[in-house]
C-alpha cells in the first residue's frame, strides 16, 4: 500500500494498493474509489511509479509518501466482497499472524466513511477517520480478532446500499513477538495507548526508537496526526513535522519528539492532563549489523565544483550524520556537523563551543530520489556549504553508529541508545548553551579506566582525568552513563551524543604508541586498507587529524584536516599510507606519544 501527502499545499491523502490496482481513496473525505491517471500508474518490485498530477508529483511541492509492504506481525491489505443484505457481523482471513493492532475499513465503492478500529479502543468502540471525532460505541458483539482472522460489525464493511465491497488494511501488535531481527526476537510495531498527565517530555517507552508515529485523542476531538523521521521526527527542542490524516492541510510542527526507547511528547493538544490517546508507531532503523562499507558510509569530496550549484548528497541510503570541512577557506560556517535528529538548517561547528546555530536554506535531510537526488540523502539549494568541502557522511546502524539526544538533570544518568554494543567512542555537545565538546574513547589512559578521563573535540588539549563525566562507569551494549558534569549533564540543557563502535572488516576504534622517525603499522582487521581515519595525541597536545581516500590516502604527501581548528587543508605531509589490514604511520611527522584513532575501510 502507497499512501502519499503533499506537503507544502492542501491536496488530499492518496491510498493505492495492489488489490484494488491504481484506484484511489482518500482517508480525509468520504469519496468513492475513482481512477486516477495523474497518480500512481505501477507498483515495481523495488518501488512503484507515478505520474505527473497534483496530488502527487506537483513540479517544485513536497511529498511523502508512506509505503507498507504485506509481512506477517506487521502489515496485512484485505480485499473482500460481502454478500447482500448487510450481515450483522463478517469473519475475514488475514496474514498477520497475531492479533490485529488496528485496521483501516473502507466501502470503496460507496460514499462511506472510513472507519478505523485500534486495539486500545476496547470490543465496541471505533473511530472514524476523516473526522476529528473521538470513539463512538458500536454495540451489539463489536470487533474481535485472532492470528488468522479479525471479525467486523456488518455496518463498517457492506455499504448498506447493495455494496459489500472493502478494502482492509492491518496492522499488527507486537509485544515482546515480533520475531524481526537477527536472533528474530525484536519488535517493530506497536499499537497502544496512553493517558495525558500534561507535563513536558512525557516518554512513550516502546522498547525500541519510533521513526513513524501515529497519535490521536480517543475520548475526544484531536487531529489523527502523523510524524516520520524523513520529514524531521526531532531530538527535543526542536519541532517534529506532523501531516493530518483527516484533512488535507499542509505539513505543521508540534511539540512530539524522538526518543532512543520511543517516543516523546510535550504538554499540549497530544499530552493533555486526563485525556486518553492511541498511538501506532513504528521501528526507526536497521535491526542486522551492515555487511558493506558502502551501505553506512559514503564520502563526498566537491572540488571546484561551482559555488552556486545545488547539492545533492549521499548515497542509495538514509544519511543520518554529515561531517563537513571546507578545504581551502577557513570560514567557521563551512566546518559543520549536522544530523537528522536535529533536523534540517542546524548544526554545530568541531572547531566551537557554540550551541546549535541555525542557517537558512543550507541543510536539507528531507531528500528524495528525484532527478537523481540520492534517497535518503540531503542537500541545500543555496551552495552556501562552500564550493571545495569535503563531507563524510554516516547511516545509523547496528554495531557502527548511533546518534542520541537527551535532556542534561544535573545529577548523574543512565541514556539509553541503540547501538547494540558498548560505544568505544562517543562525541557529546551541549546544543542549548555555549560548552566545549566532551569525548570518550576506550583507549584514553591506555585503555585502563577510559570512562575515567576524557579529551575535548573542538581542543588541542590532551587527556584529563575526570570522573564527572562519565561517572566512572564503562558504557554497555544499551545506555551510557554521564556524570553531573556541566559539558554532559547541566541540568535544563539539551545534548547531542555520536556514538561509535568498531565493526569487524568496516570499523575500528583503537589506539597506538608512535615513536617519531619510525614507522608504526596500526591494524585495524581490514583487508583492503582505510577510506577515512582520524587520529589525535591523547597524551598530550595535538589536533585532530582526518583523513580520506577521496582526498588522498597516498604514498606521497597526504592532505588533512585539522578538525578542532578553522585552518585550511594541509598538504606538506606525509602522515599515513596505507596497508591491507590498516594503515602505516609514517616515521616523520608524527609526534612521539600515545594516539586515539578511529578508522573506516576502504
Amino acid at each position: 500500500m502507497v499512501w502519499t501527502k503533499e506537503r507544502t499545499g492542501t491536496q488530499d491523502h492518496t491510498l493505492f494498493d495492489t488489490e484494488r490496482g491504481t484506484n484511489r481513496i482518500n482517508s480525509n473525505n468520504t469519496s468513492a474509489q475513482f481512477g486516477d491517471p495523474d497518480g500512481l500508474r505501477a507498483f515495481h518490485s523495488n518501488g512503484y511509479m507515478i505520474r505527473d498530477g497534483g496530488d502527487v508529483n506537483a513540479s517544485g511541492d513536497k511529498y511523502v509518501s508512506w509505503t507498507f509492504r504485506k509481512a506477517p506481525r506487521f502489515f496485512d491489505v484485505v480485499s473482500i466482497d460481502v454478500a447482500d443484505p448487510e450481515p450483522t457481523s463478517v469473519t475475514v482471513n488475514h496474514n498477520l499472524g497475531q492479533q490485529v493492532g488496528m485496521v483501516i475499513m473502507k466501502p470503496y465503492l460507496h460514499t462511506y466513511p472510513p472507519y478505523v478500529w485500534h486495539r486500545s479502543l476496547g470490543a465496541n468502540y471505533s473511530m472514524q477517520l476523516n473526522s476529528t471525532s473521538g470513539k463512538s460505541y458500536v454495540g451489539g458483539s463489536g470487533f474481535s480478532s485472532t492470528s488468522t482472522t479479525i471479525t467486523i460489525p456488518g455496518s463498517f464493511v457492506h455499504s448498506g446500499s447493495n455494496n459489500g465491497k472493502c478494502i482492509l488494511y492491518l496492522w499488527a501488535h507486537n509485544n515482546n513477538d515480533g520475531q524481526f531481527g537477527p536472533n528474530a526476537d525484536q519488535d517493530v510495531i506497536k499499537c497502544g495507548t496512553y493517558s495525558g498527565n500534561g507535563t513536558d517530555a512525557r516518554t512513550i517507552n516502546l522498547g525500541f526508537e519510533a521513526q513513524w508515529v501515529m497519535v490521536k485523542r480517543s475520548d475526544g476531538p484531536t487531529d489523527w496526526a502523523v510524524f516520520d523521521t524523513m520529514r524531521g521526527l526531532h531530538t527535543r527542542q526542536v519541532s517534529s513535522n506532523y501531516l493530518e490524516w483527516n484533512t488535507s492541510n499542509a505539513e505543521a510542527s508540534f511539540h512530539l519528539f524522538a526518543d532512543s526507547q520511543g517516543f516523546m511528547v510535550d504538554a499540549g493538544d497530544y499530552n493533555s492532563s486526563g485525556e486518553n490517546y492511541i498511538y501506532m508507531a513504528i521501528r526507526r532503523g536497521s535491526l542486522k549489523a551492515a555487511t558493506s562499507v558502502d551501505d553506512i558510509f559514503s564520502i563526498h569530496n566537491r572540488d571546484g565544483e561551482p559555488f552556486s550549484s545545488e547539492l545533492n548528497l549521499g548515497n542509495t541510503n538514509v544519511i543520518d550524520m554529515v561531517m563537513s570541512a571546507n578545504r581551502y577557506d577557513a570560514a567557521t560556517t563551512y566546518r559543520f556537523i549536522t544530523d537528522r535528529l536535529r533536523g534540517s538548517n542546524i548544526i554545530l561547528y568541531p572547531s566551537g563551543n557554540n550551541a546549535d546555530q541555525t542557517v537558512s536554506n543550507y541543510i536539507q535531510f528531507d531528500r528524495s530520489k528525484r532527478n537523481a537526488i540520492p534517497t535518503g540523502g540531503w542537500g541545500n539549494n543555496s551552495g552556501g556549504t562552500g564550493a571545495d568541502s569535503v563531507f563524510w557522511q554516516w547511516k545509523r546502524a547496528p554495531s557502527w553508529f548511533d546518534c542520541v539526544g537527551y535532556s542534561g538533570t544535573g545529577s548523574a544518568k543512565t541514556v539509553g541508545h541503540n547501538l547494540t554494543v558498548p560505544p568505544e567512542m562517543m562525541l557529546i555537545k551541549m546544543r542549548s548553551s555555549t560548552q566545549n565538546w566532551a569525548v570518550y574513547h576506550k583507549g584514553l589512559n591506555g585503555g585502563t579506566d577510559p570512562e575515567d578521563y576524557a579529551l575535548e573535540f573542538n581542543s588541542t588539549s590532551a587527556q584529563f582525568n575526570t570522573a564527572t563525566y562519565f561517572n566512572d562507569t564503562a558504557p554497555t551494549s544499551t545506555v551510557f552513563t554521564v556524570g553531573n558534569g556541566g559539558a554532559v549533564n547541566s541540568s535544563g540543557e539539551k545534548f547531542i551524543a555520536y556514538l561509535f563502535a568498531s565493526l569487524d572488516g568496516i570499523s575500528k576504534v583503537g589506539s597506538f604508541s608512535h615513536t617519531n622517525g619510525s614507522a608504526t603499522d596500526v591494524n585495524c582487521g581490514f583487508s583492503n586498507g582505510c577510506r577515512w581515519v582520524m587520529l589525535k595525541r591523547y597524551n598530550d597536545t595535538g589536533s585532530w587529524i582526518i583523513m580520506d581516500s577521496e582526498r588522498g590516502i597516498v604514498s606521497g604527501n597526504d592532505p588533512f584536516i585539522k578538525q578542532d581548528t578553522t585552518d585550511n587543508e594541509v598538504t606538506s605531509y606525509d602522515v599515513i599510507d596505507n596497508i591491507s589490514q590498516g594503515f602505516q604511520v609514517q616515521s616523520g611527522f608524527l609526534a612521539t606519544g600515545s594516539w586515539i584513532f578511529y578508522a573506516i575501510a576502504a
